[in-house]
């Protein structure tokens, strides 16, 4: 946003196709003024393009993503801490765009920035295209290649050391904890992701699984090994 106050009431100032344009909101409160921003970028953009709107309503991406969440998780309560950890990345690179700015350019942007592995990334784009989709906006989205794995083979304790020793010297904190839970109980990877402190029974020495891929999966109870 491009606000600036003058005595009590703010304006906005911005460059379009080469004019620059400064003028009062008329609000003296800054929701209502960057609302207003909004709505007269929105009307230079659809003036030029000769675009007709059956609505006025104009979202910032992160409204948009609020009411989405909202029905998710109304709808699908055992997928809610999954979507919303994909929403909050989602977030930190869209949540100030106008939902009609967003272009397929920004979310290449997006998928070459984000640090973490193409099946999660592909993921958090397709909560995003649902997003776009609710308000009637599709754009050409590609997802990232993701690597077809073949049968995994069991480690045999000498490796599963090598594995440890190489996890300790890395740089993330959380690596050899993680791959330490993953060799002694074989949970999956979004089970591990989900642990939260409450799933654990110290006095029991043992591991309540959250939200499984499986109805079987979910709530299973495992015991705590040690090395």
């Amino acid at each position: 946003m491009s606000l600036y106050k003058r005595g009590r009431t703010w304006w906005y100032k911005f460059e379009f196709v080469g004019q620059t344009f400064r003028e009062s909101t008329k609000h003296t409160n800054k929701k209502l003024a960057e609302e207003a921003e909004m709505q007269r970028r929105v009307q230079l953009r659809d003036g030029l393009h000769q675009i007709k709107r059956t609505s006025g309503h104009v979202q910032l991406f992160n409204q948009a993503a609020d009411r989405w969440l909202e029905a998710k998780c109304l709808r699908r309560p055992r997928s809610a801490r999954i979507v919303t950890a994909n929403v909050g990345h989602l977030r930190k690179h869209f949540g100030k765009m106008l939902l009609f700015d967003i272009t397929d350019h920004d979310v290449v942007q997006y998928q070459r920035q984000r640090m973490a592995s193409p099946k999660t990334v592909n993921e958090e784009v397709k909560n995003l295209k649902s997003i776009l989709k609710k308000n009637n906006i599709v754009i050409a989205i590609e997802m990232l290649s993701q690597p077809k794995y073949s049968v995994g083979l069991a480690l045999s304790p000498e490796q599963e050391d090598v594995l440890l020793a190489a996890c300790r010297q890395s740089t993330a904190p959380a690596l050899y904890p993680v791959v330490l839970l993953a060799l002694a109980t074989g949970m999956r990877h979004n089970e591990i992701r989900m642990l939260t402190w409450e799933q654990i029974d110290w006095k029991r020495n043992e591991i309540k699984v959250g939200e499984s891929k499986t109805d079987a999966g979910e709530g299973r109870k495992i015991p705590m090994q040690t090395r």
